[in-house]
């Protein structure tokens, strides 16, 4: 098995083919046969090649600073006080712009949990450990005589892609599908279900659809960020604070009807549904037929620098009428909804808004009591084929707008004085599994509140680390590079 130039110029933006990649290749080929001899059983010669490619890629990015690993260390340490999770070093020998063995196991953990969407990989374990170890002696070898990808560098930094919204959403598809630090499996299974849902309507148009859909959508690891928001670090880390801005200013509207009010010589006026009215020039819905902008527009839109640009697939219906109607009213409905007696919930739950119950009946009743829920209508809801078997369930109201988040069988793990379920030693074994049951503003709440203390990575490896410190010292960190878009 090896690593071709064509894989390493994968990893560019747009593909882009550098003069160094033949180098870059052959540093790839030199980590991807030192981990050959290593025999490790624990890793499919798959994975190892996509760690050789991953620990190369970075070792470009850090010797070229085209500015992600940098992007990603600026954050980790103004948000968490250190450059990097995990791993231990010395903060005045951490240059950002040398490679570093601690990098190479943080990029081998992503890399083995990007690989293994259901793992929950340990940072210290020995293989991630040894096969760091290889990798970096080949690069401090190499270090001194690697050559600086000027075109990519020059590309990224000169930010020339962000005067022009098709480049610098080529930028943004670049860090969602293809970047070394910010492309998952994840993404991958995305765009799959994305096309899927697409295809009938749009046929060979669904793959572009989707892929302009997800760029503004998803998240992108490890930080959970946007790829808007992400594209904004490694600007300002190329000291681009306007360009930064405009790229992480941009304004999304997902593909949706639009009714057409009116049309001029130059620009098209849409209403959407909840009212809102744009102003969109034809130019930038690709000059569509003047006799065919009536009735109502399906696109996509995205607002950049003060104009509305066409987000991937643009066409017209002239009948529409009821159903505009309705998404009205759905949209209307949208707006007034709450969660009932929200206050109220949030006063008994001491402002957690964290509520336990053994089984569907506590539930129920819970329901009629403090919800005001008709008897007759929670009798129906809780006797559904679906609810028959639940028990342990941990109801969480976070914001007044959004619907309550629901997770069975996690409330063991949930140290409350309020939760009589918590058994501090299931919560070893299981809490840090737990949070994957788990809706993301749960997650949220818990971590920042400390209410899963006991969580620990799950190991065998006696190391003498504290596997709960270990964890509860990097949660955030953990929770937004293995939930990803779920954070």
């Amino acid at each position: 098995m090896i690593i071709t130039y064509n894989e390493i110029a994968a990893g560019h933006p747009r593909g882009m083919k550098c003069s160094s990649d033949s180098y870059y290749a052959t540093v790839g080929n030199k980590i991807l046969h030192r981990y050959e001899k290593l025999r490790l059983r624990e890793f499919s010669p798959l994975e190892l090649k996509e760690c050789a490619i991953n620990i190369t890629q970075y070792f470009e990015d850090v010797v070229s600073d085209f500015g992600l690993w940098r992007s990603f260390t600026n954050w980790h340490k103004e948000n968490y006080g250190k450059f990097i999770p995990f791993y231990h070093y010395e903060e005045d020998k951490y240059f950002q712009d040398e490679p570093h063995i601690q990098d190479c196991m943080l990029i081998i953990w992503l890399t083995v949990h990007n690989m293994r969407p259901n793992a929950i990989p340990y940072p210290m374990d020995l293989n991630i450990v040894g096969l760091a170890q290889a990798a970096w002696d080949i690069l401090n070898e190499e270090f001194e005589k690697v050559p600086v990808n000027e075109d990519l560098k020059n590309l990224i930094a000169n930010a020339e892609y962000a005067n022009d919204f098709f480049m610098q959403r080529d930028m943004l598809k670049w860090l969602f599908f293809n970047s070394y630090l910010t492309h998952t499996a994840e993404n991958e299974a995305a765009m799959g279900q994305c096309v899927n849902a697409f295809k009938q309507q749009l046929g060979p148009m669904s793959v572009y659809v989707a892929e302009c859909a997800l760029t503004y959508e998803n998240k992108v690891s490890p930080l959970a960020l946007s790829p808007q928001e992400f594209l904004g670090l490694v600007l300002r880390a190329n000291g681009k604070e306007q360009e930064a801005k405009d790229i992480e200013e941009q304004e999304y509207r997902p593909l949706t009807y639009y009714k057409i009010l009116n049309v001029t010589d130059k620009d098209v006026e849409l209403e959407a549904a909840t009212g809102e009215k744009l102003i969109v020039t034809r130019y930038n819905l690709n000059n569509p037929d003047p006799d065919k902008l009536k009735g109502y527009a399906l696109c996509s839109l995205v607002n950049y620098k003060g104009d509305w640009f066409l987000n991937g697939f643009f066409t017209t219906s002239e009948t529409g009428d009821e159903a505009f109607e309705e998404m009205k009213k759905v949209e209307e409905k949208k707006k007034n909804d709450r969660v009932p007696n929200y206050k109220h919930l949030k006063e008994i739950s001491e402002d957690t808004g964290l509520f336990y119950f053994e089984n569907k009946d506590a539930h129920k009743e819970f329901t009629i009591k403090e919800l005001g829920l008709d008897e007759k209508m929670a009798n129906d809801m809780f006797n559904a084929p679906q609810m028959k078997t639940k028990e342990d369930i941990t109801v969480f109201v976070g914001d007044e707008k959004e619907p309550q988040g629901i997770a069975l069988g996690v409330a063991k793990s949930i140290k409350d004085n309020r939760n009589t379920m918590y058994d501090e030693e299931y919560a070893k074994a299981n809490a840090l599994v737990d949070t994957f049951k788990m809706p993301d503003t749960m997650v949220k709440y818990l971590v920042k509140h400390n209410m899963l203390p006991d969580a620990a990575f799950g190991t065998n490896q006696a190391d003498g680390i504290d596997h709960t410190q270990l964890l509860q010292e990097n949660f955030d960190f953990v929770m937004r590079a293995l939930r990803g878009n779920a954070y």
